[in-house]
């Protein structure tokens, strides 16, 4: 005997059928993966309804959802996203992955000190009450003592709308003092949301929550006013630099390095290897001061002191006296210099305070 399904039992599936073709217009999807300290999911999307239907399905891998008008009162309810089965936004968990940066804060300083160990597009800090950004793009391995400079919450954080950026800082910065940091895209292991219809756009950005910033009691010196400690000083009279004008080099990371070192030291065969420097903890000033036309030109360096993200590296220049015998060939002489702390700019001086050259 032939079987007939109940009318409202097609109607239902003739409606799923009819919604999951009609999807709302203009459909985008902004995605938004939380890992270390937060593990979660937190999924927008935007579009318009169709016709007058009050809601419409869309698939997201293997599941169906009902997208309508957004309703709710959280905090998460933005303008022009729709509601996902009756929620602001769709959730999931992410994938766990290994920490990529750490900060920790300074002794009686209102500084940070920022350590990454994979890389970075911008970290950012809550003390609980307000936000600041504390670097852009860095690599692997890098970092030191930073500066905070205030930020409205976390606008400018890789992909994410104002309104969205908004809406994760309040929920954030309720949590008391943390630390976010922007993930590459690439480095995400959690990949887009493979929702049906296809959206017309889809946005991603991972972030990285460390809740609570421990105190670093061996932190190194902190950019400010005053002194800094420095390294082992390198010094040579023989670089690649060829150019008759000075020029000074500050060097945050072991690649960058490198190419300075080699410079210095172009002209020696084989070269010197490249000095082990702890990027997590020193930048490296290099100051070249030009080609001289013989040996009685020199450099010495003399001390370094910070102002605020600047470096200040004085050194002094031996030229050759009158009537001085020297050796009758070109020299290109250069100083080396590890600085604890990070900064942004390098200014090297004289012993009279005359500005030799800026990076």
């Amino acid at each position: 005997m032939k079987k007939t399904l109940p009318a409202t039992l097609l109607l239902g599936a003739s409606l799923a059928s009819c919604n999951m073709t009609t999807a709302p217009t203009r459909l985008e999807v902004h995605d938004v993966l939380l890992y270390g300290d937060a593990r979660d999911r937190i999924v927008w999307f935007y579009g318009e309804l169709r016709g007058n239907q009050l809601a419409q399905d869309v698939k997201i891998g293997t599941e169906v959802v009902t997208l309508k008008e957004n309703l709710s009162k959280d905090a998460f309810n933005l303008k022009g996203t729709l509601a996902v089965n009756g929620r602001s936004t769709f959730r999931a968990g992410t994938t766990a992955l290994g920490e990529r940066f750490s900060v920790t804060s300074v002794p009686l300083s209102s500084n940070l000190v920022l350590r990454t160990k994979g890389q970075v597009e911008a970290v950012y800090y809550t003390d609980g009450n307000r936000w600041f950004k504390l670097s852009g793009a860095l690599g692997a391995n890098a970092g030191g003592s930073v500066r905070p400079v205030e930020n409205t919450g976390l606008r400018g954080a890789g992909a994410l709308t104002n309104a969205e950026a908004d809406a994760l800082a309040r929920s954030l910065q309720g949590q008391g003092p943390l630390a976010v940091a922007v993930l590459p895209s690439a480095d995400l292991p959690d990949r887009p949301l493979a929702v049906e219809p296809k959206p017309e756009k889809y946005l991603q950005t991972g972030l990285m929550v460390q809740r609570g910033i421990p105190v670093d009691v061996l932190g190194g010196t902190v950019p400010g006013i005053g002194s800094v400690r420095t390294g082992e000083v390198r010094s040579g009279s023989q670089s690649g630099h060829s150019d008759s004008g000075a020029r000074a080099v500050l060097d945050n990371s072991a690649s960058s390095f490198a190419q300075t070192w080699r410079t210095a030291n172009a002209s020696l065969i084989p070269a010197p290897a490249t000095p082990s420097i702890d990027f997590g903890r020193y930048s490296v000033a290099t100051f070249f001061l030009g080609q001289r036309p013989n040996g009685g030109y020199g450099l010495t360096y003399r001390s370094a002191r910070a102002e605020n993200d600047t470096l200040i590296l004085t050194v002094e220049v031996r030229e050759p006296r009158p009537g001085q015998i020297t050796t009758q060939a070109l020299v290109s002489p250069w100083v080396s210099v590890p600085v604890e702390g990070r900064f942004t700019r390098l200014e090297v001086r004289d012993t009279t305070g005359k500005v030799l050259a800026r990076n």
